[in-house]
């Protein structure tokens, strides 16, 4: 199929200014129809622009119009390709490396058919390996580079219950998703570091069109029973569900039923399991398990009684390597009560830390911070008040609809903002030593993503296009405030036992 068949807005020179670079970018293959359509719509919803990829332009033009009509602000770009040509294939990779910012990419594109194996048709079994593996192969490489430069990304690669399965007439097609199956999980390893999650759908039977097409024996899938059919957008959510999950999952299974399905048929019987056999030899002395040697490292105790915060400081002690045991104030009889009226971030981290270290144990170190949101338009606010800004003991929801509210009439362009973390650490000896880390961005107009806490829902970092409580843990620790500041203090190298720099 020609590319440059429709030569209105959709050659991907002419409609690469299409996408703007302040939403986030979603390419979906196989957008024409079933699962790839409803991962177009959900997405749209969303707030992503769309990269829409298939064979059919009339299906891809008619799906632009109907996001575009529920979206007026979407940018949508329609992509015609066959991704079983290498030439089209290569184009769509070109593309896809020059979208900064990507951040989905689903490779969802694929067919099937009843053959079996030596093929009568070798051409449709070639088709199935050029589109279900190495257009998948192809477009996960040219994706991963702007979502390596941005540490943020997210891949979907459409397999299915048959990568479980094996029986006749399904040898390439289940291969394939096999494939599929087993390129995620190992990729996934590959890329946590970069920011960027990968997981691999495995859907059943969906009601998509996919069964009734010329190649497949519609006749022979109507056989099956309404319950192990799943409906299309059903699948998507799930997915998607899944995906922006902090502890979401590889491997998607998006039904109970299947679930069951794959644990019963891929769990051996008894009978393959080893046999235990009795020992001719004779028998070992018995011995006792070696206890484990205590821990000689010195505690460093966490000045805070935010428990979002203590488990994030652990979270960034932990991945920094910093040789001491993490431990949060309980272990000094719990945080003393500290005024933080000094004006300051750091006069009230040193505070705080000075009372934790009064309280603690003398061999401990201990660990205060004190950080907060500055807006440019409210002149620093809420800064040191950043906790209370909505009032004494205000909820986190409060603040946030109180700093949103005073934002209302503020442009985008004057919406800057940044947050600033200042931590004291104290040696047992008393020695100080002071960290800073510093992250500058803008307040959203809405909230969006479910984790972090505090203002994380409504700011976004400068150059990201995710917001904070939308970023994994892992690639939020690389870039905020407290993460850099962290990162400050892992670099002083400091020697547990003396307090002083290595």
């Amino acid at each position: 199929m020609n590319t440059n068949t429709d030569t209105t807005n959709t050659s991907p020179a002419t409609s690469a200014a299409a996408i703007r670079a302040v939403r986030p970018v979603a390419a979906v293959t196989g957008a024409s129809s079933g699962l790839g359509r409803d991962f177009a719509l959900q997405l749209a919803d969303k707030g992503y622009d769309l990269l829409l990829v298939a064979r059919r332009i009339p299906l891809l033009e008619a799906l632009k119009s109907e996001i575009q009509e529920r979206h007026p602000d979407a940018a949508v770009e329609v992509f015609p390709a066959d991704l079983a040509d290498p030439a089209q294939l290569k184009k769509l990779e070109e593309r896809l490396a020059q979208t900064e910012h990507l951040d989905v990419l689903v490779n969802n594109a694929g067919f099937g058919f009843e053959n079996r194996t030596p093929a009568e048709d070798l051409e449709n079994d070639c088709r199935t390996i050029q589109v279900h593996v190495l257009a998948p192969a192809r477009l996960t490489h040219a994706a991963l580079g702007p979502m390596r430069r941005r540490k943020c990304g997210h891949i979907v690669n459409v397999s299915s219950v048959a990568a479980f399965l094996h029986g006749a007439d399904c040898a390439q097609y289940a291969a394939s998703k096999a494939w599929l199956l087993s390129f995620s999980k190992c990729l996934c390893h590959d890329v946590r570091a970069d920011g960027v999650r990968v997981q691999a759908l495995c859907p059943g039977l969906v009601r998509t069109g996919f069964h009734s097409t010329p190649l497949m024996d519609a006749q022979k899938y109507g056989v099956f029973p309404n319950f192990l059919w799943l409906e299309s957008r059903r699948v998507v959510r799930d997915s998607l569900r899944n995906l922006f999950s902090k502890h979401g999952a590889t491997v998607c299974i998006p039904s109970w039923r299947y679930r069951f399905f794959i644990a019963l048929l891929t769990t051996p019987p008894i009978s393959w399991l080893p046999v235990s056999r009795k020992n001719t030899a004779p028998p070992a002395a018995a011995t006792q398990p070696t206890p484990a040697a205590p821990s000689h490292r010195p505690q460093l105790i966490l000045a805070t009684g935010n428990a979002h915060k203590a488990a994030e400081f652990a979270r960034l002690a932990a991945a920094s390597g910093l040789p001491f045991e993490i431990c949060d104030a309980s272990a000094a009889g719990g945080m003393p009560d500290v005024p933080e009226d000094t004006g300051t971030f750091l006069g009230n981290a040193r505070q705080k830390a000075r009372a934790l270290r009064a309280v603690a144990p003398s061999d401990a170190w201990v660990l205060a911070d004190d950080s907060g949101l500055c807006c440019n338009a409210l002149d620093g606010a809420p800064g040191v008040e950043t906790a209370n800004y909505a009032g004494p003991h205000a909820t986190d929801v409060a603040n946030r609809t109180k700093l949103l509210t005073a934002l209302d009439n503020v442009p985008d362009e004057k919406r800057g903002a940044h947050f600033l973390c200042q931590l004291v650490l104290i040696s047992p000896t008393g020695s100080e030593f002071l960290f800073d880390g510093f992250c500058k961005g803008r307040i959203l107009r809405t909230e969006r993503g479910e984790g972090g806490f505090g203002y994380d829902p409504i700011f976004q970092r400068d150059g990201d296009v995710l917001g904070f409580a939308e970023l994994p843990p892992d690639a939020k620790d690389r870039v905020s405030h407290r993460g850099l500041a962290f990162a400050k203090l892992a670099a002083a190298q400091l020697n547990p036992k003396n307090g002083s720099s290595a």
